[in-house]
């Protein structure tokens, strides 16, 4: 794999942990206080019973499919991440997991700020209706 490879990624909080989304799915980014509640959470999205994560901020979503928004919690980044930090889901852990759309683990360097593995996932798995 080329040493250059890198993939930018929009971090944000979800069901109680730091997840990302690759930034070529994330058409936009701003506040998500005094939304109607029609947006759906992103714990909704992902199918999981985990705690929701207090939101703020409303992530507009775009897949070859689908374009939808979504609360997630701050902060939200954007990051540059090496290819060589990105790792499949090991097998256990992608039979245990029952979130949808999870694709691999991002395994950033201990002297990071964010030193533990970050779940990566990809949108087009949500399976959402055009909005």
């Amino acid at each position: 794999m080329n040493a250059l490879a890198t993939l930018d990624v929009v971090l944000f909080q979800a069901a109680g942990r730091l997840m990302a989304l690759p930034a070529s799915q994330v058409r936009a980014c701003r506040a998500g206080k005094g939304l109607e509640p029609s947006v759906p959470l992103i714990e909704t999205l992902l199918a999981t019973a985990m705690p929701e994560t207090p939101y703020s901020m409303l992530l507009e979503v775009v897949t070859r499919k689908n374009a939808f928004s979504c609360l997630v919690g701050a902060p939200v980044t954007l990051h540059t991440v090496p290819a060589h930090d990105i790792h499949p889901l090991p097998p256990l852990l992608a039979a245990r997991l029952s979130l949808v759309g999870p694709r691999a683990l991002i395994v950033l360097p201990e002297d990071h700020s964010h030193p533990e593995p970050i779940l990566l996932i990809d949108a087009e798995r949500f399976g959402m209706t055009s909005a």
